[in-house]
């Protein structure tokens, strides 16, 4: 019985130590672009957006949508895989809360949860604030 608990506790030290990066994953690494004659077919990035990249996002008269979430964040996992697997027409800012940046402007919504989504128009006027993971997906499957 000792012997077991400790090969126990030994193997999850040793999982602990080697399962776990230390580096996390480069946000920049993860965009595809899907190209056909020439001609852009599908682009997505299924990194972490960065600030520029979202002043960038902000000056386009478009729909806008932007979710705020994390990487350790399960339901944020679920919203993201879901919304890559639905071929989604309009681009979507995804803001890491862990990132100076992006905290800033999650606590500027007084909300203390993610996932969350925020809607804008053409005319970056709000309107919708989603904030549960079914929520979003429910609202991005309904776009026209």
């Amino acid at each position: 019985m000792i012997l077991r608990r400790a090969i126990y506790a030994a193997t999850l030290v040793l999982v602990s130590i080697f399962a776990c990066s230390s580096q996390p994953p480069n946000p920049n690494s993860a965009r595809i672009t899907v190209t056909y004659n020439n001609n852009l077919v599908s682009e997505r990035n299924l990194g972490w957006d960065s600030f520029d990249e979202l002043n960038e996002y902000m000056q386009k008269p478009q729909k806008k949508f932007i979710v705020f979430g994390a990487r350790w964040c399960g339901p944020c996992k679920f919203v993201r895989r879901l919304v890559n697997q639905m071929n989604f027409k309009y681009q979507i800012m995804w803001i890491d809360v862990d990132t100076e940046w992006g905290e800033l402007l999650w606590r500027q919504l007084g909300v203390g949860s993610v996932p969350i989504m925020v809607e804008a128009d053409e005319f970056d006027k709000q309107v919708g604030m989603y904030e549960d993971a079914r929520e979003i997906v429910m609202r991005l499957m309904l776009v026209e």
